[in-house]
């Protein structure tokens, strides 16, 4: 052992790195999930209440307005779009889903997102400040006011106005609630709780019969019938006749705004210092500032079916928790270093943390002093691995200091050049089956230490596949495994290397990150840009984005008794269930709480089955057994209909869905709720009688062109993250048939055609020139457009049977591939311009989008495509239309090919007199002798010159192509 000075030993326990038992620990836990603030699109950060209504749509009432959250998109209405006041204090909704909302103001009835009516004192509202809202029983509403007691209504007529007069206790009402019996209950400010029965007041709860304080903020009912009541000053439970009140522990001289019992009859508290439960009459704080609250206020408190609490604050919007799902310490918290590399629990249960740049300096909840000096025998900063032998020891090592070896909290050495090591750039260590430390380093090889002492080294001399070694695994058969990057995975038993395992074995790439062995026996390698290699009987089978994961770079792998894996990956962390069967792959992320999407080789599963992991800000703790399968589907709503790109109002009465044959480019819009795991919900759609299958959406909005008549019923369901479907949403239509397939126009034509047959003559003679213009015109497009791909296709096909050359005749195959796309897309192109269907505005707009976004999304080019001064219904000659599409397409194609650019605006524009085309991209321009070389400019110069028109180019910042004609 050392002979340390005490100033030494001093610094050698400082810079031990680590060791705080995280779940006992003095410092805080941050336990919020998720922050939804004005960022994210909440109306006001001062939240006063929240409701989720029948259709799974989260109201959240602000003192600057109402905001509706499906989990991803917002809606928020406030004066300006017809709400009485902004403050909103209470939310409800009515048997004909109508919701309901207590402004400052008055009295606001929502439909559909819009503010239909409002009641105030005009309507006989004793009070325009109403502050609670409760439908009763008896078919009848009751409103809270501020001073006026309790307006009673019955439908929009005033019925009754309870007073003070009357009975109640204070005319300030901040709440109502009624029991099973159909008694009221108003919760006044000075009066306690006044009860009301059969159009009669009983004795109040007040102080005097045992309230902890007269001035009530919030009363609910729990299901067992206790009333839960919030006061100024504490809580009281009002059970069976007898009060039982809670103001110590945290609650004295704070206010409980509001209450909510949980599934397993935790009852929780928000208040002005937190969030408390109340649990078999124990008072606690589960939530303040420390456990990662911005507002330690909570004004309201709202539970999910999924257990997950929605809490909306005073002054920083809504926090969102789930139970011991997700707990998280960082700087905030106490860890002196933000990145965390390196995670273990030894055999006490005590839960060790390296960091990058700091060390860890915890000890049982206490921070020592960050203290390192420069020396030989000083330890490094940089933590790369913490193990523990077998005999107690700790052992930790760092990229820049070697290994330091703990025992009882004591150094007992360190393991570095002067004793044995290459070099004191460890990665890994490892201690195996048989007492032998092995020691990974960079570019060191492995060193082995016996005893503590010196044994040898392990090089590529020796056999070690590379000299710089990663990781060290140990198997249940006691083979190890050393991975060396950019080498593949050494295996070493009893002494002796067996034959590496690489690329060319079946392994993903040859530079391994990290190695687990799953339950099933299989050995799991983690690697550097490819994914996961799963190694079973001798063979492999590769996992990667393709196959679901988040991530092909993999930083580290554990898993659990129940077979879990975990994968530590560059975005989050995959879990996987099922990894030799029907397996399962499901992300943690920062949207579920994760404290960093940036995670780091810090991971492992304690003894309790949670899994610990190291991100870029700080340990997260994930505890599988709470986070459990999600049975309650999504709610999936159609939200809106449009006809040919506009909003149908009224779309919801079946009559506004009755449309002529020629209004047949329909679109909807549809969402699925489920505010759990808003991000993970998936939706599906399909329009019968169209589609054979469910389609995948990949936006919540479809659209459908070229319907024929006939009846439809257009259909949309959502999956959540565990996999359970909702019914379908459904909407039907009608699509009118044209006036020619009518009985009546057919009887009319058969008349008709007997008075007309002499003009047969002249009309198919006609018809005859035309099919012959049109037959010209085919044929050149086909000559132009298509001849001379298929000549290069033709040469390239030689060339390959010409030539013994693999590598040039891959390269011409390929451009065999991709002219004979080019051809198929030109071929449907000109199918498309001369089908009759496709006559109209609105069909070539949409054929333009379709091919801005077909071919700019996968080039990664943005583009924005507006529209103005076009009737979209109306009709356009043949080959107006075609020369149009074409000049667009060649430009889209050269943009592509030839621009560099990573924008493109597209404009399309139609006045009284003129017609314009507009296309301009951000990218490199186009010089004079490029495009004399390009055919397809000189195309769209004698495209523009066959429909009256001319095309100009600006060639400054980027290229603008511009067809100019008279307005069509």
């Amino acid at each position: 052992m050392l002979n340390l000075s005490n100033r030494s030993r001093a610094l050698f326990l400082t810079v031990v790195h680590v060791s705080f038992v995280l779940t006992t620990l003095g410092f805080s836990q941050i336990k919020i999930q998720k922050t939804i603030g004005v960022q994210d699109g909440l109306v006001h950060p001062s939240v006063k209440c929240m409701f989720q209504d029948s259709r799974g749509y989260l109201w959240i009432g602000t003192n600057g307005g109402l905001s509706r959250w499906d989990g991803l998109h917002w809606l928020s209405l406030q004066t300006q779009d017809g709400l009485p006041a902004s403050t909103v204090n209470d939310i409800v909704e009515d048997e004909r889903g109508q919701i309901i909302v207590a402004t400052g103001a008055g009295i606001a009835f929502i439909e559909d997102g819009v503010a239909t009516r409002i009641i105030d004192e005009s309507s006989g509202l004793a009070n325009d400040n109403v502050l609670a809202i409760h439908l009763a029983s008896d078919e009848k509403t009751y409103f809270g006011t501020w001073g006026g007691g309790v307006s009673v209504f019955h439908q929009d007529t005033l019925v009754t106005t309870l007073r003070e007069q009357d009975g109640l206790a204070n005319g300030i009402v901040m709440d109502i609630a009624e029991d099973s019996t159909g008694t009221l209950y108003f919760a006044t400010w000075g009066g306690g709780v006044s009860r009301y029965k059969d159009g009669n007041f009983i004795a109040s709860l007040n102080r005097q019969a045992g309230l902890v304080n007269d001035h009530v903020w919030s009363i609910d009912f729990t299901r067992s019938g206790a009333l839960c009541i919030g006061t100024w000053d504490g809580f009281s439970l009002y059970d069976n006749g007898r009060f039982a009140s809670f103001k110590d522990g945290g609650l004295k001289n704070f206010d409980v705004f509001d209450t909510c019992e949980s599934a397993s009859g935790t009852i929780y508290l928000a208040t002005s210092n937190g969030v408390f439960t109340l649990r078999s009459d124990t008072l606690q704080k589960v939530l303040g500032v420390q456990h990662g609250l911005a507002d330690p206020s909570v004004r309201s408190i709202f539970l999910t079916g999924q257990g997950q609490f929605f809490l909306g604050t005073r002054t920083a919007g809504v926090f969102v928790h789930h139970p011991g799902v997700i707990v998280r310490w960082n700087e905030q918290t106490g860890l002196p270093g933000k990145v965390v590399t390196a995670l273990h629990q030894d055999a006490t249960g005590t839960i060790y943390a390296g960091t990058r740049n700091h060390g860890t300096v915890f000890l049982d909840g206490k921070a020592l002093p960050d203290t390192f000096e420069d020396g030989p025998d000083a330890v490094g900063k940089q933590v790369t691995s913490i193990f523990e032998d077998s005999s107690g020891r700790i052992l930790v090592g760092s990229f820049d200091g070697g290994v330091a070896v703990y025992k009882d909290r004591r150094l007992l050495k360190i393991l570095n050049l002067r004793n044995g090591l290459r070099t004191n750039r460890v990665q890994s260590v490892h201690g195996s089956q048989d007492g032998t430390l092995y020691v990974g380093t960079w570019e060191g090889g492995v060193t082995l230490f016996r005893n503590l002492k010196y044994h040898k080294t392990l090089t590529t001399e020796d056999g070690l596949a590379g000299n710089s070694v990663e990781f060290v695994y140990e198997d249940a058969d006691g083979t190890l495994y050393f991975s060396c990057p950019g080498s593949g995975v050494s295996r070493f038993q009893q002494g002796n290397f067996l034959p590496p395992l690489t690329a060319a074995d079946g392994l993903a790439n040859n530079s391994v990150t990290s190695i687990f062995q799953h339950s099933g026996g299989a050995i799991v390698f983690g690697t550097w840009g490819a994914g996961l290699s799963i190694w079973q009987d001798g063979d492999f089978e590769n996992l990667n984005v393709t196959s679901g994961l988040a991530s092909n770079i993999i930083y580290a792998i554990t898993g659990d008794d129940s077979g879990r894996v975990y994968l530590n990956t560059a975005k989050g962390v995959n879990i996987v269930q099922n990894l030799n069967g029907d397996r399962m792959i499901r992300l943690l992320d920062s949207r579920n709480g994760l404290g960093s999407d940036s995670v780091t080789g810090g991971l492992f599963v304690s003894s309790d089955g949670r899994a610990w992991i190291g991100t870029a800000d700080g340990v997260t703790c994930y505890d599988a057994s709470l986070d459990r399968s999600n049975s309650l589907p999504p709610r999936a709503h159609i939200t809106g209909m449009r006809l040919f790109s506009q909003a149908l109002n009224g779309w919801r009465k079946p009559d506004a869905r009755r449309f002529t044959h020629d209004q047949n480019f329909l679109s909807f819009d549809f969402v699925g709720i489920n505010l759990g795991a808003p991000e993970r919900v998936r939706l599906q759609h399909r329009l019968i009688g169209v589609d054979k299958d469910w389609i995948a959406s990949v936006d919540n909005t479809v659209q459908y062109a070229n319907l024929g008549d006939g009846d439809y019923v257009f259909e949309v369901r959502a999956r959540n993250e565990s996999g359970a479907w909702s019914k379908p949403a459904q909407l039907d239509f009608l699509l009118r048939p044209p006036f020619w397939k009518t009985w009546w126009f057919r009887a009319a034509l058969v008349l008709s055609l007997l008075g007309l047959a002499w003009l047969a003559y002249r009309v198919r003679v006609s018809r005859l020139l035309a099919l012959e213009q049109l037959r010209t015109r085919i044929a050149s497009d086909l000559h132009d457009d298509i001849g001379a791909t298929l000549t290069h296709i033709g040469l390239s096909s030689e060339v390959i049977l010409a030539t013994d050359d693999a590598s040039k005749a891959s390269q011409h195959a390929s451009k065999i591939g991709r002219l004979s796309r080019e051809v198929t897309q030109t071929f449907a192109d000109i199918v498309w311009s001369i089908d009759a269907r496709n006559d109209t505005v609105g069909e070539l707009l949409g054929r333009m989008k379709d091919h801005a976004h077909q071919t700019l999304a996968p080039a990664e080019i943005a583009y924005q495509f507006e529209v103005s001064g076009l009737d979209e219904s109306k009709a356009l000659p043949v080959d107006l239309r075609q020369n149009i599409y074409l000049i667009y397409r060649e430009t889209i194609t050269n943009i592509i090919k030839h621009s560099s650019a990573s924008a493109v605006e597209i404009s399309v524009k139609n006045t009284k007199n003129d017609f314009s085309m507009v296309v301009k991209d951000n990218g490199i321009g186009m010089t004079t002798k490029s495009a004399s070389r390009r055919g397809g400019i000189r195309n769209m110069h004698m495209r523009a010159e066959r429909i009256g028109g001319k095309i100009l180019m600006d060639n400054g910042n980027g290229l603008r192509v511009t067809l100019q004609r008279k307005a069509v």
